[in-house]
């Protein structure tokens, strides 16, 4: 099984930019562009999109949920993951996250920056503290929070896979239009800025999670000289 090439596939999302990227918030139309590419793409490289975001259980999650409605401390939180990708014989998973930020018109650059990093560690940490066990209970029989009609189709009959699986982790940062601070987005700054959320998180909650050993590749200016892509990558 080939692995996925997240550099040429974020070059040939580019290369169908007729002005879209240049929009403020270009999220969700990459979002339905990378969803496209992946599954064109499932044939060569055996890796299969589902076909709309799904649930995970994280202990290291972006927002706090409200204690009434789950105790994340004892059984984690609900993160829905940008896309989640099968091989075709279930034995391995993907759980991408993505970010894009577009901060051509923002009058400080820096702080927009700064604000970009937050973001993504967050998403970074989040996959960080996925638990394989609690997330197949959730896609077994979500509870009334997390529960969606879809489920049934989508989940059902994935939940046992799960457990068995190996789990792969994905986090891309997408910097349109130039103006990424290196010193902000320094692969060991980036890394610390991970590690301190993480450590933030997990101090409370009842469960030990590993800190993985996190694989960054950068690409500055990788597409016409101006869009910037960071790939953070763990098992």
């Amino acid at each position: 099984m080939r692995e996925i090439n997240w550099l040429k596939t974020f070059k040939n999302i580019c290369k169908r930019d007729k002005g879209a990227l240049e929009w403020g918030l270009p999220e969700q139309w990459i979002h339905a562009e990378l969803f496209s590419e992946l599954k064109k793409k499932s044939d060569v490289n055996n890796w299969v999109p589902f076909p709309d975001e799904v649930p995970y259980i994280t202990f290291c999650p972006v927002k706090l949920p409200k204690k009434t409605n789950r105790d994340w401390i004892k059984i984690g939180a609900v993160k829905y993951v940008d896309i989640c990708l099968k091989n075709k014989d279930l034995t391995e998973f993907l759980w991408f996250e993505f970010k894009v930020r577009n901060i051509i018109y923002n009058k400080n650059f820096l702080k927009a920056n700064f604000e970009s990093r937050d973001a993504f560690k967050k998403d970074v940490a989040s996959l960080i503290g996925f638990d394989k066990e609690l997330t197949a209970k959730t896609w077994e029989s979500p509870d009334p929070f997390t529960k969606s009609y879809k489920f049934d189709l989508l989940l059902k009959d994935n939940f046992k896979k799960i457990l068995k699986a190996k789990h792969k982790f994905v986090s891309c940062y997408l910097h349109l239009n130039c103006n990424m601070e290196d010193k902000i987005w320094d692969e060991k700054e980036l890394k610390k800025n991970i590690f301190n959320w993480y450590s933030l998180r997990t101090k409370y909650c009842h469960k030990k999670v590993r800190f993985p050993e996190i694989k960054i590749k950068s690409y500055k200016d990788f597409y016409n000289g101006k869009h910037s892509l960071i790939i953070c990558i763990f098992n």
